[in-house]
């Protein structure tokens, strides 16, 4: 059984969830003060749109997979995303590591955060934002929503929806179906259409790259140049 916690405000709905291990608790709110992304960015916070943590008390067998959990969320997001909107949207893709897109644009991220004790997992809470009524402006990088794109979409459901498939998932991965999880993410990231990748070297230099697929231990394997294949482990 998983508990629900509404919130009008909060510092950040992560802090929050980790509050209510190991119960698994998803926590929602309509506005946050100190949001956070990956790599300590700071999550737009706009009304209307999405800002919620799912709190999952450990499953034996999860800690030697927690690589995969952020591509979990986001193949459970877009699956509940078309499951929500009552068809599929032709434009929502995965852009690996942990954002939602449509096309070229971003619609929402993923941030996982894991504890220890020793070397046993305590819990995990997995952050998730999404533009459904606005796309925030952000210098420098293209954004949409889904209410641009799925008229009268009922996030109170969607969110219901995601929350339960994260838990599919997490269960499929302490299982060690990885495979199954991997088909999943790269129909959803359509590498196909969109093989475009850059990342930043260690001088801060922008290095572009080809998205080729998913290792087994859910890296992404890219092209560099004309013979050069590299493996890009999740950035923290």
């Amino acid at each position: 059984m998983m508990k629900l916690v509404q919130l009008e405000t909060c510092e950040s709905t992560n802090d929050e969830a980790w509050k209510h291990l190991p119960e698994t608790t998803l926590v929602v709110t309509r506005h946050q003060t100190r949001g956070r992304g990956r790599q300590g960015r700071k999550w737009e916070d706009d009304a209307g749109n999405i800002m919620a943590s799912l709190a999952l008390a450990p499953i034996d067998g999860l800690s030697e997979r927690l690589t995969w959990l952020p591509l979990a969320a986001g193949v459970a997001a877009g699956e509940m995303l078309s499951v929500t909107a009552g068809r599929d949207l032709a434009g929502l893709r995965l852009k690996w590591p942990n954002d939602v897109m449509w096309e070229d644009a971003k619609m929402g991220g993923l941030l996982c955060e894991t504890r220890f004790s020793g070397e046993r997992l305590v819990g995990v809470v997995v952050g998730f934002g999404l533009n459904v009524e606005r796309a925030p402006d952000v210098a420098g990088m293209k954004t949409a929503c889904v209410g641009a794109h799925a008229k009268d979409f009922d996030r109170a459901r969607f969110l219901g929806l995601w929350a339960d498939r994260v838990q599919y998932w997490a269960e499929e991965l302490a299982q060690g179906r990885t495979s199954k999880l991997r088909e999943a993410w790269l129909r959803l990231a359509k590498l196909e259409r969109f093989p475009a990748f850059t990342v930043h070297d260690a001088s801060g230099e922008t290095v572009k790259l080809t998205a080729l697929d998913l290792d087994d231990a859910g890296r992404l394997k890219a092209q560099a140049g004309p013979s050069k294949i590299v493996f890009l482990d999740q950035p923290a």
